[in-house]
C-alpha cells in the first residue's frame, strides 16, 4: 500500500510542477487580443503569413523543413512583406528555443 502511495504522490508532483508553468486563460485572451490589436495596426504579421511566404519559396513543405539553409532575421524581412525586423528577430528566438527543448539542439544566433 505504502509503494502505491508513493508512486500516486510521484505522478501528482510531476502533474502539479506542469500545471505550475501552464498559462492561464485570462493570460491567453490577453495574448490574443494584443495580437489581434497589432496585427489590425500593421505592427506585426501573423506566423501563418510567415509560414505561407515561405511554403511558397519551396516545391514541397518537406523540402522546406529539411533544408539546412541558415536562415537570419533579416532574410526573413526581406522574403515576408510588412514584417519588422523586431517580430523577425523574436520569431527565430522563439522557433530555436523551441527547437533545442524539442530536440537538444544547440543552435543559436551568432
Amino acid at each position: 500500500l505504502n509503494m502505491v502511495l508513493a508512486i500516486l504522490m510521484d505522478a501528482y508532483q510531476v502533474v502539479k510542477s506542469k500545471a505550475s508553468v501552464m498559462t492561464t486563460v485570462p493570460h491567453q485572451i490577453s495574448e490574443i487580443l494584443r495580437r489581434r490589436r497589432l496585427e489590425r495596426e500593421k505592427k506585426c504579421v501573423r506566423l501563418s503569413d510567415i509560414w505561407y511566404a515561405y511554403t511558397e519559396k519551396f516545391r514541397t513543405v518537406d523540402e522546406m523543413l529539411e533544408s539546412k539553409q541558415m536562415v537570419r532575421p533579416e532574410d526573413i524581412v526581406k522574403h515576408v512583406p510588412n514584417l519588422n525586423l523586431s517580430q523577425a528577430r523574436r520569431t527565430l528566438n522563439h522557433a530555436i528555443v523551441q527547437n533545442r527543448d524539442e530536440k537538444g539542439s544547440k543552435y543559436g544566433l551568432q
